[in-house]
């Protein structure tokens, strides 16, 4: 899997596809910023043949402000040096008109942030936002905001995470076993940028406290492993989530949660030996998982399956809801770049979560 960082890195990241969010605390909820600085063509598909036809290609890449530093050899950088800081980006659409979240990550740690328009427009400030890009349509603008991790000497890769078609919703019917369309939810969030704290953060988000299990590698773990390789076990991971056993091992990929105010996601991820940093999304909202925590730390050996238990509350969500998890592996030496931070997102698919209502009357 990190071999194929370096291609990605090489072509600047151009074929992408996925989406993000938003909070989710506690019993709190900050909605996603519906409001759109970037109004262009209608986006919106209907026809399923037309959408896996589109041709969704494109790059990014950054294009100054706040500490900005690019060094003659072409190497770029941005140094925080205190208080808020603002990122200047652009997203090259090279094909068909589509919509685009946008989300910040800063060492595998998601960001809030305003989205400021070239003309000067923001947003409020949220975990995601979202612009709408014409055909081979090039779109400027800005990302504001605190960085909540890194002390004083860190060297943080910094990501501007991109997905299509973040707005898609599908509905469960009792006999889907994904969420479909495969092209819409995809996420791409690396980045060959790091940003050199000259200073401390002036808030440091930790992970949350969760417990961790291992488990026995059986025949189905070994099955999701399709190269033919002597041990892909070593060179390779994958990662689930569920809420039954049973489902995840007919392939469906539906979670489902009781009436109750808290439910759980299982996370396991197995393969490659490396360190890993968790967001579980609901809806797009990012998931607060414990003491104000939206990310969780664990490690991975090659002999075991690594199992987590991701809490959720869902008193506030209706029946039918979406779920995922994105996962960020450390740079161990792969990239020519600063090693220790989290650098490279993966993303499970888009799973339906059904919330189970009871419906009986209380008397």
């Amino acid at each position: 899997m990190k071999k194929l960082i370096a291609v990605f890195m090489a072509v600047a990241i151009l074929f992408s596809l996925t989406a993000c969010g938003s909070v989710v605390k506690n019993s709190e909820t900050t909605e996603i910023t519906k409001e759109n600085l970037f109004e262009s063509e209608s986006t919106t598909l209907s026809e399923t043949e037309k959408v896996l036809n589109n041709n969704y290609f494109y790059g990014k890449s950054f294009a100054g402000g706040t500490g900005y530093v690019k060094l003659s050899d072409g190497t770029e950088c941005y140094e925080y040096t205190g208080g808020r800081m603002k990122i200047d980006f652009t997203f090259d659409n090279g094909g068909d008109a589509m919509e685009c979240g946008v989300t910040l990550v800063l060492d595998g740690i998601y960001q809030a942030f305003k989205l400021i328009s070239k003309d000067g427009k923001a947003t409020d400030e949220a975990y995601m936002h979202t612009i709408n890009a014409g055909e081979s349509e090039s779109v400027s603008f800005s990302l504001e905001f605190t960085p909540n991790t890194g002390k004083a000497g860190d060297e943080l890769n910094i990501a501007v995470g991109t997905m299509v078609m973040p707005s898609y919703e599908n509905t469960y019917n009792g006999t889907k076993d994904s969420y479909g369309l495969y092209i819409y939810h995809a996420y791409n969030a690396s980045s060959g940028v790091v940003l050199k704290m000259k200073t401390d953060a002036p808030t440091q988000q930790i992970g949350a406290t969760l417990k961790t299990e291992q488990a026995e590698i059986t025949e189905f773990y070994k099955s999701m492993f399709s190269e033919i390789e002597l041990d892909p076990f070593k060179t390779d991971y994958k990662f689930l989530i569920y809420t039954d056993r049973e489902t995840l091992e007919k392939g469906a990929e539906v979670l489902r949660a009781s009436d109750d105010k808290t439910a759980e996601i299982t996370l396991e991820v197995f393969g490659k030996s490396d360190e890993y940093r968790a967001a579980l999304f609901v809806n797009h909202q990012l998931v607060q998982l414990s003491d104000g925590s939206t990310y969780v730390d664990f490690a991975v050996d090659s002999k075991s399956v690594t199992r987590i238990n991701l809490p959720v509350d869902i008193s506030a969500l209706g029946e039918n809801n979406h779920a995922y998890v994105v996962l960020f592996s450390k740079n161990n030496g792969e990239l020519p770049m600063t090693d220790n931070t989290y650098i490279y997102a993966d993303k499970t698919n888009t799973h339906f979560f059904i919330v189970e209502k009871n419906d009986k009357e209380v008397n």
